[in-house]
Protein backbone atom coordinates (compact mmCIF):
# COMPACT_ATOMS: atom_id res chain seq x y z
CA UNK A 1 0.00 0.00 0.00
CA UNK A 2 1.34 3.33 -0.82
CA UNK A 3 2.47 5.86 2.12
CA UNK A 4 0.57 8.55 3.41
CA UNK A 5 0.00 11.55 1.26
CA UNK A 6 2.51 14.86 1.95
CA UNK A 7 0.81 16.55 4.50
CA UNK A 8 0.30 19.90 3.06
CA UNK A 9 -1.80 18.34 0.71
CA UNK A 10 -3.98 16.37 3.47
CA UNK A 11 -4.67 19.91 4.83
CA UNK A 12 -5.58 21.21 1.78
CA UNK A 13 -8.34 18.31 0.70
CA UNK A 14 -9.86 18.72 4.28
CA UNK A 15 -9.47 22.73 4.47
CA UNK A 16 -11.26 22.93 1.30
CA UNK A 17 -13.52 20.40 2.35
CA UNK A 18 -14.72 22.53 5.80
CA UNK A 19 -14.44 26.00 3.63
CA UNK A 20 -17.14 24.12 0.83
CA UNK A 21 -19.44 23.63 3.99
CA UNK A 22 -18.84 26.67 5.27
CA UNK A 23 -19.59 28.61 1.63
CA UNK A 24 -22.85 26.51 1.39
CA UNK A 25 -23.88 26.62 4.70
CA UNK A 26 -23.69 30.82 4.59
CA UNK A 27 -25.66 31.01 1.04
CA UNK A 28 -28.35 28.58 2.71
CA UNK A 29 -29.10 30.52 5.68
CA UNK A 30 -29.46 33.51 3.77
CA UNK A 31 -33.07 32.27 2.69
CA UNK A 32 -33.86 32.50 6.62
CA UNK A 33 -32.96 35.59 6.95
CA UNK A 34 -35.24 38.87 6.83
CA UNK A 35 -32.52 41.34 7.59
CA UNK A 36 -31.04 43.00 4.00
CA UNK A 37 -27.87 44.23 5.47
CA UNK A 38 -27.23 40.71 7.17
CA UNK A 39 -28.22 39.17 3.96
CA UNK A 40 -25.70 40.85 2.28
CA UNK A 41 -22.68 40.22 5.19
CA UNK A 42 -23.71 37.34 4.35
CA UNK A 43 -23.21 37.52 0.27
CA UNK A 44 -20.20 38.72 1.05
CA UNK A 45 -19.09 35.85 3.28
CA UNK A 46 -19.74 33.72 0.97
CA UNK A 47 -18.11 35.25 -2.14
CA UNK A 48 -14.60 35.48 -0.01
CA UNK A 49 -14.68 31.97 1.19
CA UNK A 50 -15.28 30.91 -2.82
CA UNK A 51 -12.56 33.22 -3.63
CA UNK A 52 -10.13 31.57 -0.88
CA UNK A 53 -10.84 28.15 -2.26
CA UNK A 54 -10.37 29.60 -5.91
CA UNK A 55 -7.07 30.05 -4.53
CA UNK A 56 -6.23 27.21 -2.67
CA UNK A 57 -7.85 25.08 -5.54
CA UNK A 58 -4.97 26.33 -7.61
CA UNK A 59 -2.90 25.60 -5.07
CA UNK A 60 -4.14 22.17 -5.11
CA UNK A 61 -3.52 22.02 -8.93
CA UNK A 62 -0.02 23.40 -8.89
CA UNK A 63 0.61 20.61 -6.15
CA UNK A 64 -1.10 17.56 -8.18
CA UNK A 65 0.92 18.61 -11.20
CA UNK A 66 4.42 17.83 -9.42
CA UNK A 67 3.32 13.81 -8.93
CA UNK A 68 1.38 11.31 -10.09
CA UNK A 69 -1.86 10.24 -7.99
CA UNK A 70 -1.17 6.92 -5.59
CA UNK A 71 -2.69 4.24 -6.05
CA UNK A 72 -3.48 1.32 -4.22
CA UNK A 73 -1.26 -2.07 -5.42
CA UNK A 74 -4.43 -3.99 -6.63
CA UNK A 75 -6.16 -0.98 -8.34
CA UNK A 76 -7.02 -1.82 -11.70
CA UNK A 77 -7.72 -0.01 -15.12
CA UNK A 78 -11.70 0.73 -14.53
CA UNK A 79 -10.80 2.00 -10.53
CA UNK A 80 -7.98 4.19 -11.60
CA UNK A 81 -10.28 5.70 -14.61
CA UNK A 82 -12.78 6.58 -11.78
CA UNK A 83 -10.72 7.84 -9.35
CA UNK A 84 -8.70 10.06 -11.85
CA UNK A 85 -12.15 10.86 -13.54
CA UNK A 86 -13.64 11.82 -9.77
CA UNK A 87 -10.40 14.13 -8.81
CA UNK A 88 -10.68 16.03 -12.27
CA UNK A 89 -14.33 16.93 -11.36
CA UNK A 90 -13.45 17.81 -7.91
CA UNK A 91 -11.31 20.14 -9.46
CA UNK A 92 -13.08 21.55 -12.60
CA UNK A 93 -16.15 22.14 -10.30
CA UNK A 94 -14.05 23.86 -7.53
CA UNK A 95 -12.05 26.03 -10.24
CA UNK A 96 -15.33 26.83 -11.78
CA UNK A 97 -18.36 27.77 -8.80
CA UNK A 98 -16.26 30.55 -8.22
CA UNK A 99 -16.00 31.93 -11.32
CA UNK A 100 -19.51 31.85 -11.64
CA UNK A 101 -19.98 33.14 -8.48
CA UNK A 102 -18.15 36.15 -9.24
CA UNK A 103 -19.63 36.36 -12.99
CA UNK A 104 -23.02 36.56 -11.59
CA UNK A 105 -22.24 38.66 -9.07
CA UNK A 106 -21.08 41.27 -11.74
CA UNK A 107 -23.75 40.36 -14.17
CA UNK A 108 -26.17 41.69 -11.20
CA UNK A 109 -24.14 44.98 -11.20
CA UNK A 110 -22.67 44.16 -8.04
CA UNK A 111 -18.91 45.06 -7.13
CA UNK A 112 -16.95 41.85 -5.78
CA UNK A 113 -13.73 42.19 -3.15
CA UNK A 114 -11.34 40.19 -2.31
CA UNK A 115 -10.04 41.19 1.26
CA UNK A 116 -11.13 44.57 0.57
CA UNK A 117 -9.60 44.79 -2.63
CA UNK A 118 -12.10 45.40 -5.99
CA UNK A 119 -11.74 42.48 -8.41
CA UNK A 120 -11.78 43.38 -12.46
CA UNK A 121 -15.15 43.42 -13.61
CA UNK A 122 -15.80 41.24 -16.18
CA UNK A 123 -19.22 41.57 -17.23
CA UNK A 124 -21.63 44.51 -17.59
CA UNK A 125 -24.71 44.73 -15.72
CA UNK A 126 -27.26 42.16 -17.16
CA UNK A 127 -30.14 40.63 -14.96
CA UNK A 128 -31.10 37.71 -17.45
CA UNK A 129 -27.36 37.11 -17.83
CA UNK A 130 -26.96 36.93 -14.38
CA UNK A 131 -30.04 34.65 -13.71
CA UNK A 132 -28.88 32.14 -16.18
CA UNK A 133 -25.21 31.89 -14.40
CA UNK A 134 -26.55 31.57 -11.05
CA UNK A 135 -28.96 28.98 -12.24
CA UNK A 136 -25.74 27.28 -13.40
CA UNK A 137 -23.78 27.90 -10.02
CA UNK A 138 -26.38 26.63 -8.02
CA UNK A 139 -26.78 22.77 -10.06
CA UNK A 140 -22.69 23.34 -10.03
CA UNK A 141 -22.90 23.45 -6.23
CA UNK A 142 -25.17 20.53 -6.11
CA UNK A 143 -22.81 18.69 -8.40
CA UNK A 144 -20.36 19.51 -5.61
CA UNK A 145 -21.92 17.96 -2.93
CA UNK A 146 -23.28 14.82 -4.62
CA UNK A 147 -19.70 14.47 -5.64
CA UNK A 148 -18.29 15.03 -2.67
CA UNK A 149 -20.55 12.54 -0.93
CA UNK A 150 -19.53 9.92 -3.02
CA UNK A 151 -15.82 10.33 -2.56
CA UNK A 152 -16.61 10.21 1.49
CA UNK A 153 -18.51 7.15 0.83
CA UNK A 154 -15.74 5.35 -1.47
CA UNK A 155 -13.22 6.12 1.07
CA UNK A 156 -15.84 4.40 4.02
CA UNK A 157 -15.81 1.60 1.67
CA UNK A 158 -12.01 1.46 1.05
CA UNK A 159 -11.78 1.53 4.74
CA UNK A 160 -15.10 -0.75 5.63
CA UNK A 161 -15.31 -2.94 3.39
CA UNK A 162 -11.85 -3.48 1.65
CA UNK A 163 -9.98 -3.08 4.79
CA UNK A 164 -7.23 -1.21 3.61
CA UNK A 165 -5.08 2.19 3.99
CA UNK A 166 -7.01 4.75 1.16
CA UNK A 167 -8.98 6.12 3.78
CA UNK A 168 -6.22 6.38 6.73
CA UNK A 169 -3.79 7.95 4.38
CA UNK A 170 -5.67 11.12 3.85
CA UNK A 171 -6.77 11.68 7.44
CA UNK A 172 -5.26 14.66 9.18
CA UNK A 173 -3.88 12.41 12.01
CA UNK A 174 -2.79 8.69 11.68
CA UNK A 175 -3.67 7.85 14.52
CA UNK A 176 -7.40 8.25 13.44
CA UNK A 177 -8.89 4.82 12.69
Amino acid sequence: MPSRHPRPLIWFHWLTLLLVLTAVLVALSREWIDSRELRALLLDAHRQIGLVVFGLTLVRLLWRGRGEHAFAADADGAHRWLVRGSHASFYLLLAVLPVLGLLASQARGQAVHLLGLPLPTLLARNRDLAEQITEIHEWSAWSLLALAAGHAAAALWHHYIRGDDTLRRMLPSPRIR
